[in-house]
């Protein structure tokens, strides 16, 4: 079992890890950036919404789950439960309930997401390293790429992290000493990776690949060690076959042998230099290399590599967040890795400068951090329309996908109620998957879009600055029915147009597609 020190020792990264991501949210101005800095991040915090607003009112109303979901997503068009599993928005809902509605608490989230991280990779760098280079490994954590380009927006990837970290500790003891225990520990890590998002089966995937890897092939006639992906599967399975069609989207499914065999290798390997930086991946593949007789050393290589063929041979990936769970490995293996090379230098041997230079690693590693921070002036714009009589109101957002969902992620956290309806461009004006590559704009004419956005109902336009041109045209260039309103969005970020007058009856959510 894991000694008492070194859980004191994880306990106190923890903290600070968390410190480290609330000071840098709060350093880069995250804190009023709005939400579409990923055009998941706005997603996410919707669904949590939703969950939140049930647990308030749907319950007590005696209304079904999947008809207040349908309702609420008429309303608030980006939620997104059943392509993603509900664990992550569930526990977020859960934080929202109990603290206050402002955005820097609902990033403190977030922080507290990867100061877990960062304080279990201190108990599974135990097996590598002392617990002063543990602690090391885990400030690098907290201070990595991949951690703090999530932990400064909403992802689920986060929460994954914590539970694939868990797991590995988990299998680390298991490996040791097979039995029920950790057995049992790995699996609900497993599950709940699972019921967190798709990509937790890596977790899954990495205990057949270090037996294939380091041949220890007693370890498939133990019971125990089936346990977990049967426990797993039999929890999350149901989930899956039920959703199944919406959870495989937004996965690359290629087409041609070149861009499976040649394109997605490539780009993912792009992805793994990027999750501590470029120096701290060949500080890492040094320290697998050096290591590489040790057994829990290898076995933290091995679960890089299995992460890597999972996400380009089986869920081919298109970001490199997805390997955010194994950014608690690579850092042990690049600690590693620095601590060899310093005492491999005269005067810095074990107990010299080593000790002290290994320090090093952070600011090697945080000079690759390239956070992508724009204030739009989404949250001032909604504030001022908001601001308005409280008589119902329907809006249309068009742009990009991270635009429109930060707009709609915006209103349903300000105005939770019935009164405001925010209608999608990419849904109302768009068909097909929902993805860029294969959706098609359905509307050929400006008249066509004047008709849909009556037949809505809509009282107020906010056009994006990626918004189709077809769509600007039925608004800009009807100033009979559609005058320019100062809202305090940016001009290089949008422009609001208001009606003049009242608008038509419309018709209402049919028109709108289906989640």
């Amino acid at each position: 079992m894991i000694r008492t020190p070194v859980k004191r020792a994880g306990l106190a990264t923890g903290v600070a890890g968390t410190a480290i991501v609330l000071l840098v949210q709060w350093s880069m101005g995250v804190w009023n950036a709005g939400w579409g800095s990923d055009p998941d991040s706005p997603a996410h915090l919707v669904s949590a919404l939703l969950i939140r607003e049930y647990a308030q009112t749907g319950i007590a109303a005696g209304r079904s789950p999947m008809e207040f979901a349908l309702d609420y997503y008429h309303r608030f068009q980006k939620a997104a439960i059943g392509h993603w599993p509900p664990l992550y928005h569930a526990c977020l809902a859960l934080w929202m309930t109990f603290t206050p509605n402002s955005p820097p608490w609902i990033h403190a989230f977030q922080a507290l997401l990867a100061g877990a991280v960062a304080g279990l990779t201190v108990l599974l760098g135990s097996f590598v390293l002392g617990i002063r280079r543990s602690v090391l490994a885990g400030i690098v954590v907290a201070a990595a790429p991949a951690i703090l380009n999530i932990g400064c927006s909403m992802l689920a990837d986060l929460m994954l992290a914590v539970w694939v970290t868990g797991g590995l500790v988990a299998f680390m003891l298991y490996w040791r000493k097979p039995g029920w225990k950790p057995a049992a520990w790995l699996g609900a890590c497993a599950a709940a990776a699972l019921f967190t998002k798709p990509t937790g089966v890596i977790l899954l995937a990495i205990p057949p690949f270090c037996v294939l890897a380091r041949k220890r092939w007693s370890l498939l006639g133990e019971r125990t060690f089936w346990w977990p992906a049967l426990f797993s599967l039999a929890l999350a399975g149901p989930w899956y076959l039920a959703f199944f069609n919406d959870a495989r989207d937004g996965y690359l499914q290629p087409k041609l042998l070149f861009s499976w065999l040649v394109a997605t290798p490539l780009a993912n390997a792009v992805f793994v230099t990027k999750v501590l930086g470029l120096a701290g991946a060949i500080l890492a593949a040094a320290g697998a290399w050096r290591f590489r007789r040790r057994t829990a050393a290898s076995l933290l290589a091995c679960s890089v590599a299995a992460g890597y063929l999972l996400f380009t041979l089986i869920l081919p990936s298109k970001a490199f967040r997805h390997y955010a769970p194994l950014t608690p490995s690579m850092a042990i293996l690049a600690v590693a890795g620095l601590t060899q090379f310093l005492r491999s230098i005269p005067g810095c041997g074990p107990g010299g400068l080593s000790r002290w230079c290994g320090w090093l690693i952070l600011p090697v590693v945080a000079a690759s951090v390239r956070l992508d921070v724009t204030d739009s002036g989404v949250r001032p714009m909604v504030e001022s329309l908001l601001a308005r009589s409280g008589r119902p109101q329907t809006w249309l957002v068009a742009g990009s996908a991270a635009f429109e969902g930060d707009v709609i992620a915006e209103a349903a956290l300000r105005k939770p109620s019935a009164g405001l309806t925010v209608y999608r461009g990419t849904k109302l004006f768009m068909r097909g998957r929902w993805d860029p590559w294969n959706a098609r704009l359905a509307v050929r004419s400006p008249a066509e879009v004047a008709e849909l956005i009556g037949r809505c109902s809509v009282h107020t336009v906010i056009l994006g600055r990626d918004s189709p041109d077809v769509v600007a045209a039925a608004v800009s260039r009807n100033p009979q029915y559609w005058k320019p309103r100062q809202t305090g969005l940016r001009s290089e970020a949008g422009v609001v147009f208001e009606r003049i007058g009242p608008p038509p009856a419309g018709l209402g959510p049919p028109l709108i597609q289906k989640p």
